[in-house]
């Protein structure tokens, strides 16, 4: 998946926020450090220690995204019996020819 014409190849993270702290979604079981935001040189900010992929097409992200979200944190309160009580966030991310997939992206 990407952008053939221009050689672009689509790049993804999928995290999950809770409280404040981040939780890599693709990584499964979890084999490295928990992700942490970071500032970059720019002034940006960026998440290290995520698991990023190539895709390969859009049923795989679909597919990733939805075994994601089964390993999102749940918890029933008043309102609603299955609450993710997070927010879960998909990074998508063209990468050009050479380019490096895991080189922070100011944000």
């Amino acid at each position: 998946a990407g952008l053939p014409a221009t050689g672009q190849a689509l790049h993804y993270e999928y995290v999950q926020l809770y409280l404040d702290e981040f939780k890599d979604l693709l990584d499964d079981p979890p084999a490295g450090a928990a992700p942490k935001l970071m500032s970059s040189p720019d002034g940006g900010v960026y998440l290290q220690h995520v698991t990023t992929r190539r895709a390969a097409s859009a049923e795989e992200v679909c597919t990733a995204v939805a075994a994601g979200a089964a390993r999102r944190a749940t918890r029933g309160h008043d309102m609603n019996e299955a609450s993710s009580r997070s927010h879960a966030i998909l990074m998508l991310r063209l990468v050009g020819p050479g380019g490096d997939p895991t080189r922070p992206a100011a944000s």
